[in-house]
């Protein structure tokens, strides 16, 4: 394993993928790991799967199927409607799932250390401008995960995020210059 690898969090969307062909284009080695965590888009792992084939990525999936379910509620998880608000929190859409972005990095990291690499890079399709109500994309947030990751393992973790100040139709354009 090389000391300058990646580990790209792909759900099998498009940010994930922008984020794989970015770390593709800024690192030595990239290794994918996707989280199946019983959510109703379950097409997207396949997608990912596809993805890192296509573009010679070692992929990894993590099950956690039913850890979100026996938490809470969101409509990413149950099927309702995506365009009301959270059952437990009105300010957040009802896709909101608490501290999902936190609990995947956690689940990326974990898997990186095993490698006993120096440092370990992680790299993540969140951006600031899905912060309209999804509190765990927000920059301050990463940054801070990075921080908590490093002290929970011991060694620094670094959270890249390509896409973070981008919005949708900046990340497409990103997509068609990286080929």
């Amino acid at each position: 394993m090389e000391q300058h690898t990646a580990f790209v969090l792909l759900s099998g969307g498009q940010d994930s993928f922008v984020s794989m062909v970015w770390a593709l284009k800024n690192f030595r080695a990239v290794e994918a790991i996707s989280i199946a965590y019983r959510q109703l888009h379950s097409k997207e792992i396949e997608y990912a799967r596809k993805l890192a084939q296509k573009y010679g990525v070692q992929h990894f999936v993590y099950d956690i199927d039913n850890f979100f379910r026996q938490l809470t509620v969101s409509s990413l998880l149950e099927g309702h409607d995506h365009n009301r608000t959270h059952d437990l929190d009105t300010s957040l859409p009802a896709s909101f799932v608490p501290n999902r972005n936190g609990t995947f990095l956690t689940i990326v990291a974990t898997h990186a250390y095993r490698y006993r690499l120096p440092q370990i890079h992680l790299v993540t399709g969140v951006c600031q401008t899905d912060y309209s109500g999804y509190p765990d994309c927000r920059d301050y947030y990463i940054r801070t995960k990075a921080l908590e990751l490093s002290l929970g393992i011991d060694v620094p973790v670094y959270i890249h995020t390509p896409l973070m100040w981008k919005n949708k139709a900046e990340t497409f354009l990103m997509a068609e210059e990286m080929g």
